[in-house]
């Protein structure tokens, strides 16, 4: 159970504010999700058997709170930091090299039913939901995570970006009709010269019809400049498309990752998801093929498979099975299962359970 800090909670700050007694309606959640597997790979010929976080849901803790201004109008905040069950370690680094403690998540928002939402500060870029992957986009396993996010084999520097985007502003149309689009602007808050003053950039659409649901998405980053590559734009395009029949949920994925630079590589991810309900439990399913353009020996195709059992609506233990068959020169990985040398296929499987609170 979520818990919840009301204004008996927050009576301090009214010491602080002008609006003694005047509150509106207002709270804190406390939340998380506390996941650990064991987990067994192969590399180089040689099995390797491990404890790992965030295989079936990534281990997180956050703090989330919103007053009702009314009139439809509410303010609120989003803090989020990451987990490793595994060692007990908090927080992780952004793609700059800057360490955070909330990095999943820390920026405030102004809400508006009618007009929309402005969010301020490190929060996810534009890109297709991570509900469209049927493992939910959890780097620690999912093979459409990973293997659209690679790009060191198109040319020193490619990326699709941080998975969140620090000093980001956003805007979302209201939550009220079936189309919908946002946009996001983050500036590199850098003087140097070779610094881009925008360092980021994207947006949108999004269609919500009851089973079907649609999504595009354009997202551009600029990389820091080094001694040796100067700034150049990374752009990521994606598409996602989701239908909920009676009980599965079948959904589709395609990325496209373009550096702009002359002579680097270009390359296409396709991903296809199943989701199964059977009783108490879910089968999921998810193959996906990821090519370089003019390289066929770097492309990829993995396959995820997993299952879940819920204990209740909180606890969950599950399993999962994947490979990655890498042509003679791809870099293809499945969470922590790393390379040896370009073109070694990768096995995976892991047992775990997570926690909701």
């Amino acid at each position: 159970m979520k818990p919840h800090l009301t204004r008996a909670g927050l009576c301090a700050a009214s010491l602080l504010s002008p609006f003694d007694g005047a509150w509106a309606q207002s709270s804190v959640t406390l939340y998380g999700v506390v996941d650990a597997a064991a987990m067994s790979t192969k590399k180089a010929g040689s099995s390797t058997q491990l404890v790992e976080s965030g295989i079936g849901a990534t281990s997180r803790w956050g703090l989330s709170g919103t007053e009702d201004l009314g009139g439809g109008l509410a303010a609120g905040f989003w803090l989020e930091a990451i987990i490793k069950s595994d060692t007990g370690v908090i927080g992780s680094t952004t793609t700059q090299g800057e360490a955070t403690f909330f990095s999943r998540q820390s920026n405030i928002f102004l809400r508006s039913s009618d007009a929309g939402e402005v969010r301020i500060g490190r929060q996810y870029p534009a890109q297709v939901a991570p509900s469209f992957d049927v493992f939910a986009g959890v780097t620690g396993f999912s093979p459409y995570a990973s293997l659209s996010s690679i790009g060191k084999d198109q040319g020193s520097g490619t990326s699709v970006g941080d998975s969140r985007i620090s000093r980001a502003i956003s805007y979302t149309t209201p939550d009220k009709f079936k189309l919908g689009a946002s946009v996001l602007v983050a500036t590199r808050n850098m003087s140097a010269p070779g610094y881009r003053t925008a360092s980021a950039y994207g947006t949108e659409v999004h269609y919500n019809d009851g089973p079907l649901m649609l999504q595009a998405q354009y997202m551009a980053n600029n990389t820091d400049p080094t001694a040796t590559i100067p700034s150049f734009r990374n752009e990521w395009w994606g598409f996602g498309a989701q239908y909920k029949f009676d009980k599965v949920t079948a959904s589709y994925i395609y990325n496209t990752l373009v550096p702009k630079r002359a002579g680097y590589l270009n390359s296409q991810t396709h991903a296809l998801g199943f989701a199964i309900p059977v009783g108490p439990n879910v089968i999921r399913i998810s193959p996906v093929y990821r090519s370089v353009n003019g390289h066929s020996d770097q492309n990829t195709f993995a396959i995820g498979l997993g299952y879940d059992h819920f204990l209740s609506k909180r606890t969950v233990v599950y399993a999962r099975a994947g490979y990655v068959a890498n042509r003679s020169n791809a870099v293809g990985t499945l969470s922590v299962a790393t390379q040896a040398k370009a073109g070694d296929d990768l096995p995976l499987a892991a047992l775990g359970m997570y926690i909701r609170f």
